[in-house]
C-alpha cells in the first residue's frame, strides 16, 4: 500500500507534514522501518496508534518533530570526532 504523498508525486518532506506514516518516515530520515518501531518502543520518538476498538491492524503515525529532536541530540560535530 502506497501513501497518498508518494502518489501525488510530492515527498512528505515537502508537505511538511506534523506525523509521518512510519514507511515515509524511513524514507525521509533514511532509517529503517524496524529501527523506528523500535525507537518508538523505547519511548525515544513520539507516535499516535490509530486503531479500531477490538481490531488488531491499525495504523501508526509518528510526530515528525520527535524525529528531528532525537537525529538533532545526537549530532556530532567534526571537532568531536
Amino acid at each position: 500500500m502506497t501513501s497518498n504523498y508518494i502518489e501525488s508525486n510530492k515527498s512528505p518532506a515537502d508537505l511538511n507534514p506534523e506525523f509521518l506514516r512510519v514507511s515515509d518516515a524511513a524514507k525521509i530520515y533514511a532509517l529503517s522501518k524496524a529501527k523506528l518501531y523500535s525507537l518508538m518502543s523505547e519511548g525515544k520518538i513520539t507516535y499516535v496508534s490509530l486503531r479500531e476498538r477490538g481490531k488488531v491492524r491499525g495504523v501508526r503515525l509518528i510526530k515528525a518533530d520527535s524525529i528531528k529532536h532525537f537525529m538533532e541530540a545526537r549530532l556530532v560535530k567534526a571537532d568531536d570526532e
